[in-house]
């Protein structure tokens, strides 16, 4: 009993040092929700995706907040910020790129640093095209493909396939049946998450640890596939090429994406790469002093 009184008083200590502010805005069919920690200058944080809860990137809006203010969105079509209907016409890259706007408007902010992570960096970039004045720098981390009419998708399906086991295969097959026949199970899902994450993670001694932090939070797999609609028809080759403020990309060496990096210094030069060892998709939960030190490098300051 006394071990679990402890427990509760050490959780509410880390609430309250991290207390953070949650305020919403109305837009046509519901509510757009984000959290604020901390002050200063202001880094919208961007989880991936798309359809992933915002609670998976809440660790680095905690940190980042302890120097900076962090805007962590909860993204239209997740957790509280849902649309009346989930369609096409209340789900698709122009509105969440518009949802950004409306967060710096409410908070009356001319421009920030917008981070974002795997399907996050996909909208930090899309919304940097398409809204440039309002983006000081971006920072992309586990960046996702940037043409969803090219074979970059492709190439991340096969990356992942190539970690695979032939047991591994062939049970990610089998779920895959499932969910086309609409006989999938919540257990399944789980299980699906936990396969299809395995090959995202370095260190498969810690993967339980680590998979949990990945897993804080729900998916909401409509969300997923009407997002992953639009993005499949947009080429941000262009956009990249031609965007002119700092771009800094933090990436895992063993990340079935670190390609992406490449891609991006390709056509951009000015891209600034950080490359974190012994790290998979996820640097920020395997390892977090390289992580957060190439982060607030990047942010002007050394933590």
């Amino acid at each position: 009993m006394k071990r679990y009184f402890l427990i509760i008083i050490s959780l509410l200590f880390i609430s309250i040092a991290h207390a953070q502010q949650i305020d919403s805005i109305a837009f046509n069919g519901g509510y757009l929700f984000f959290h604020l920690y901390g002050k200063g200058k202001p880094v919208i944080i961007l989880t991936g995706g798309p359809g992933i809860s915002y609670q998976q990137q809440e660790e680095v809006a905690i940190r980042v907040g302890q120097s900076y203010q962090a805007i962590l969105v909860e993204q239209r079509g997740t957790g509280r910020s849902m649309p009346a209907k989930l369609n096409k016409e209340s789900l698709n890259m122009e509105l969440a790129a518009n949802d950004l706007n409306l967060i710096l408007d409410h908070l009356h902010l001319k421009e920030a640093t917008v981070y974002g992570h795997s399907y996050g960096s996909f909208l930090a970039m899309y919304y940097g095209a398409k809204y440039p004045n309002r983006v000081s720098q971006l920072i992309l981390t586990g960046p996702a493909p940037f043409n969803g009419t090219g074979d970059q998708m492709a190439t991340y399906g096969d990356n992942k396939e190539a970690r695979m086991g032939l047991l591994d295969t062939k049970a990610l097959n089998e779920l895959d049946e499932k969910a086309a026949k609409g006989t999938i199970t919540k257990d399944d899902e789980a299980l699906f998450r936990k396969f299809s994450n395995g090959t995202l993670l370095y260190d498969k001694s810690k993967f339980d640890q680590t998979f949990a932090r990945v897993a804080t939070g729900k998916i909401n797999t409509t969300t997923m596939n009407l997002m992953m609609s639009s993005v499949n028809k947009i080429d941000l080759t262009e956009a990249v090429k031609k965007f002119r403020k700092p771009i800094t990309i933090i990436c895992g060496r063993q990340d079935p994406l670190a390609f992406m990096a490449y891609e991006y210094q390709l056509i951009n030069p000015s891209v600034k790469v950080h490359w974190i060892a012994r790290a998979g998709h996820f640097a920020m939960f395997e390892q977090e002093e390289l992580f957060y030190k190439a982060l607030f490098e990047t942010l002007g300051q050394t933590k």
